[in-house]
């Protein structure tokens, strides 16, 4: 199950197993944009993910190399960095969406019964590669 901001600087995705959330990963990206039936956004590279009960970030080095590569703007490297921070935050202080809004969804994921089969996506999803930020000028 996948929460997409489209005025926030990140989404958030959950592995339920079992009617629980196992795992979450959350993107740090520019807000989503939908048109028509696409969600898309620019992924930032930097995520933050909890497994086994434990936060942590993940990518910065991936970050620090496209920052380079793709010659990232100084206010969007502070951005980025700021943006995970506050999503830290909202963590520990069981802000939205981590104040249980995303459980209240578990009873709708479709089980191991394959009559789910039939529905059909009502959006699709589209990960925009990080040289799609304009560099600096």
């Amino acid at each position: 199950m996948e929460f997409f901001s489209f005025d926030s600087w990140f989404t958030v995705s959950v592995d339920v197993r079992n009617g629980k959330i196992q795992q979450y990963y959350c993107n740090i990206n520019e807000p989503a944009k939908i048109e028509g039936n696409t969600v898309s956004f620019v992924d930032l590279d930097l995520d933050l993910i909890q497994r086994n009960g434990e936060w942590m970030v993940v990518d910065e080095d991936e970050f620090e190399r496209n920052s380079v590569k793709f010659s990232y703007p100084d206010p969007l490297i502070q951005r980025a960095k700021l943006e995970l921070a506050s999503l830290q935050a909202r963590i520990h202080n069981k802000e939205f969406p981590f104040e249980g809004s995303l459980e209240r969804f578990i009873d709708r994921i479709p089980t191991n019964d394959t009559s789910w089969t039939s529905i059909r996506p009502v959006a699709s999803i589209q990960f925009l590669p990080t040289e799609h930020i304009q560099p600096s000028a």
